[in-house]
């Protein structure tokens, strides 16, 4: 175990920042027409290694505060979506999420990104029964996304991100008025 007052939350915040696989790719040179099969396996294969230390790290501090289970949330939420289908659906991310806003509801920064996977989840159907639970989804983004902005009502981007929230939600609405 690792005390909590011994670790750097610099560093942590840098890895909340940690770049998604396809920016890692794309800044390596991965996603290059000339890159070989290997060399794109390579440098996948190197950014799913430091994620996953990343993430044993995290999960070996104790106690966890809002701001570990937001970091483990950002980490978790960046895993290989071709994995198990549990990763599809972000369940690891979802969870390190809600236990950030159990430790403390009025972090906007936990809420924001509860929405964000919630957005994704409604975006590949929910968790397997259809339309309903994309809208079940949709809805859920929305409300977690109104909360970030109760707690942070400067932060402009967090408005912005939801009025294409609301679009998103109006998109399952009527694809579901469709059938």
């Amino acid at each position: 175990m690792i005390p909590l007052d011994k670790v750097s939350l610099t560093k942590l915040e840098n890895w909340c920042n940690m770049e998604y696989m396809h920016d890692y790719l794309d800044c390596y040179g991965g996603l290059d027409k000339n890159v070989s099969k290997e060399g794109f396996k390579f440098l996948s294969q190197k950014y799913f290694f430091r994620l996953k230390r990343r993430i044993a790290y995290c999960e070996n501090i104790e106690p966890k505060d809002e701001f570990i289970f937001y970091t483990l949330a950002q980490l978790y939420d960046k895993v290989d979506l071709d994995g198990p289908k549990e990763n599809l659906h972000k369940r690891k991310a979802r969870y390190y999420a809600i236990e950030a806003v159990r430790k403390n509801a009025k972090y906007s920064r936990a809420w924001a990104l509860l929405a964000q996977i919630y957005a994704w989840i409604s975006l590949v159907g929910g968790n397997g029964n259809g339309k309903d639970r994309s809208t079940y989804f949709a809805e859920k983004t929305i409300t977690c996304l109104k909360k970030a902005i109760k707690y942070d009502p400067e932060n402009k981007q967090y408005r912005e991100t939801l009025k294409g929230y609301y679009h998103l939600r109006n998109e399952e609405y009527s694809q579901r008025n469709e059938i």
